[in-house]
């Protein structure tokens, strides 16, 4: 997740596209489904009916009973079947947005009767929390052990040259991400939206990510010792580092428009847009050499000194 390596064909960022903001996106008629990466359907959602009960209507329910045996249906796995629910739930909240999406959408695409949707997770609103805490877990989980590292090695903070490593690396991670989980990024752009209101309602939201005060404690020895601009407030930064990659993406359809010329969604084009947000992070983070310099100066004087 970290190298900066690059090798998404375009695929599936072009889940991006769909329905991810009613304004920005409006002039898009084409949809991919979250099941049928990579393959475009004109005009209409076109979503393949997996398994064979469904395409005949029918939704079996956690113990339904087996057609041709008779018998009951082995009880699934609990963990298993929280994960499908969730993966459906996730789909549809991308396509459709929190207002929009029905439990029964959601029931029918997992393949679960909708009461036990409601046993595992209460209402809508928290399947839709579950989705969020389950994307904190696993950003903490991806992220926290190269923030750790880092963070080791003690004069990490005051070398130049590995801070902007560290910098540039923490960004295409970040950028990385939305491209690889395409749906995460629509319900972001939908929550933008909407204003974020159903975002605010949630437990979850309250509850900061494991690494964001360890970062923010980071940022600021890394400015204490000059390498960062001293004007900067170091949440701001960490913000913004986020906020840049993610608008970029939401909004690629749009610059599409503008760049007919160009596959904005393929793999070098986005390449060559996350090393350009890399290099607008970097310029507006980083203090230029000469005023680190200078700062670092007069201390390594008063060491001698001693």
């Amino acid at each position: 997740m970290f190298a900066s390596g690059f090798d998404l064909r375009g695929k599936a960022l072009r889940q991006i596209v769909v329905k991810a903001h009613p304004i920005v996106f409006a002039h898009h008629r084409h949809t991919i489904s979250a099941r049928m990466i990579g393959h475009a359907a004109s005009g209409r959602d076109h979503v393949r009916c997996a398994p064979s009960f469904r395409a005949r209507g029918r939704v079996p329910t956690h113990n339904a009973s087996v057609e041709s045996g008779g018998g009951e249906r082995p009880t699934d796995d609990a963990e298993a079947t929280r994960a499908a629910i969730l993966k459906a739930a996730e789909e549809i909240f991308a396509q459709e947005g929190f207002g929009a999406a029905r439990v029964d959408a959601i029931a029918t695409r997992a393949g679960y009767n909708k009461s036990l949707l409601f046993q595992y997770f209460g209402d809508k609103l928290g399947l839709y929390q579950a989705i969020v805490k389950r994307t904190k877990e696993h950003l903490d989980q991806q992220f926290e052990p190269f923030l750790t590292a880092f963070a080791a090695n003690p004069g990490a903070v005051r070398d130049a040259e590995q801070v902007r490593e560290f910098i540039a690396t923490t960004v295409r991670w970040i950028f990385d991400y939305y491209v690889e989980h395409p749906n995460f990024l629509r319900i972001l752009a939908w929550e933008a939206a909407d204003g974020w209101r159903t975002f605010n309602q949630l437990n979850t939201a309250a509850e900061p990510m494991r690494w964001l005060q360890p970062a923010e404690a980071l940022l600021r020895q890394i400015q204490a010792a000059h390498l960062v601009r001293p004007g900067l407030e170091v949440r701001f930064v960490v913000n913004m580092i986020a906020a840049l990659s993610r608008q970029y993406l939401i909004s690629l359809p749009a610059y599409q428009n503008e760049s007919p010329e160009t596959d904005l969604s393929s793999s070098g084009a986005l390449t060559q847009a996350r090393e350009q947000i890399v290099m607008w992070v970097l310029n507006a983070v980083m203090a230029a050499p000469e005023t680190a310099r200078a700062k670092r100066a007069p201390i390594k004087r008063k060491r001698r000194a001693k």
